[in-house]
């Protein structure tokens, strides 16, 4: 089998992966945030360590790293409690399609960050993507934009964390980088988990394991993909991620999007797209 079909089958599996996540996150409705977080990093955090127990992998890191990797963890965080309530509040497709912005932030926060350089095609592009995700969040002044606000911040602060990754890349193991995002939460949220626990029926039980298996084969398969392919080869297959979430939150709870939620994702995809097919020609 080609490099590149393995890695389409890869990125496909691991989009179906990150959908059917939310797809728990909304059955387990009822249990707070925070502790939905935590059933999904511990799932994380072992199977982290026996891969670093296996490959002999530090999990601390280099002294000189550990602000990035506190850092890295920090945001991962706040974007992972802006998407889980985002999800829950949002239809599906919309909370998985402003989540899909983080990769246009990435650049934005490179270039400023990390003095990448941005292409001239980004900054027109980068404008018309904020006009799709307003059409997905449709402003009002009300409270009841505020889901969309937050899912739109899960896009920011996932940008911010990624990239924190993209500046550790040469200096730390991955698998370093991934203990630290699924251990600093733990530590962090289990005494706020303590005060506010709530017991979860049977359905809710398996939703929370659902969301660390999940979560858990979504990095796998999308890091092997990874490795079958050039990132920019692989990176505009994740918006497959979109459609999988629009048939599960239809096939659910008789979600769809509004025609300007439609129009907006159509938008981002073909700036991704846009994105996509400049960087060879580049």
């Amino acid at each position: 089998m080609e490099n590149k079909v393995k890695a389409l089958i890869n990125i496909t599996l691991g989009a179906l992966s990150f959908a059917l996540m939310a797809v728990m996150i909304k059955l387990a409705a009822g249990i707070p945030v925070f502790q939905q977080i935590c059933f999904r990093n511990t799932i994380g955090a072992i199977f982290t360590i026996i891969i670093a127990k296996k490959t002999g992998v530090s999990l601390l890191g280099s002294r000189k790293n550990i602000k990035p990797l506190l850092g890295r963890a920090f945001f991962g965080l706040l974007a992972m409690i802006c998407y889980f309530y985002a999800v829950s509040n949002l239809v599906l497709a919309d909370a998985a399609m402003l989540n899909r912005l983080a990769p246009f932030f990435v650049a934005v926060f490179a270039y400023v960050f990390l003095h990448e350089k941005l292409s001239k095609i980004h900054i027109p592009v980068l404008l018309v993507v904020f006009a799709g995700a307003l059409m997905i969040i449709k402003p009002r002044f009300d409270i009841s934009v505020l889901p969309g606000v937050i899912a739109l911040c899960s896009a920011v602060f996932s940008g911010v964390a990624h990239t924190l990754v993209r500046y550790l890349g040469k200096r730390e193991s991955p698998v370093t980088v991934v203990f630290y995002f699924n251990v600093f939460p733990l530590v962090l949220l289990i005494p706020l988990v303590a005060f506010t626990f709530v017991l979860p029926n049977l359905i809710q039980t398996l939703a929370l394991v659902g969301i660390g298996v999940f979560a858990l084969l979504g990095q796998l398969f999308v890091t092997n993909a990874y490795r079958y392919a050039p990132a920019a080869e692989v990176s505009l297959y994740t918006y497959i991620m979109v459609i999988f979430s629009a048939f599960f939150g239809f096939a659910f709870w008789g979600e769809h999007p509004d025609v300007l939620s439609a129009i907006g994702t159509v938008i981002i995809i073909a700036c991704a797209g846009v994105i996509y097919w400049y960087n060879p020609k580049k």
